[in-house]
């Protein structure tokens, strides 16, 4: 079993983008339970909160011992505005986990490699279920996330 959470370091995504998400892991990946952190649908311009509001809910995900992994709901400006907080805030908790993402949340997956904490993936975003081919790069990382593809 394999219990993700999904926060939002940069920007937004639309409720009904998760819930897509959601459901194809329901009937596709039984072993994998994905937690979307409310922060996730937040709205400051274009971010998904003020950048204290992002910064709480990604460690609230990494300092969490109940999760496995914390996967980056979407790419976009933001990130890098809160790496090096996130980096000084995460625990023990944080330092073995997976860390997923790409675009913006490289910001974070490169400190997160540089400081050595947890495992960085460059990997699909829960977002991309938007995009042509969008199920097939959700199930790619579900896929790692599970377990079946290391």
């Amino acid at each position: 079993m394999s219990n993700i959470a999904i926060c939002a370091p940069s920007t937004p995504m639309l409720p009904e983008d998760a819930a897509r998400v959601v459901t194809l892991a329901e009937a596709e990946f039984p072993g994998v339970t994905l937690h979307f952190h409310p922060q996730c649908f937040e709205t400051d311009g274009h971010f998904a909160g003020p950048d204290d509001r992002r910064l709480a809910a990604l460690l609230e995900s990494a300092n969490d011992p109940a999760f496995d992994a914390v996967w980056c709901a979407r790419g976009g400006y933001g990130a890098g505005r809160i790496a090096e907080a996130a980096i000084a805030g995460f625990g023990p908790a944080a330092r073995d986990k997976r860390y997923l993402g790409y675009s913006d949340a490289g910001y974070l997956l490169g400190a997160l490699y540089r400081e050595g904490i947890g495992h960085p993936v460059h990997a699909p975003m829960p977002n991309d279920i938007r995009r042509d081919g969008g199920d097939a790069a959700i199930r790619r990382a579900l896929n790692f996330l599970s377990g079946e593809m290391s």
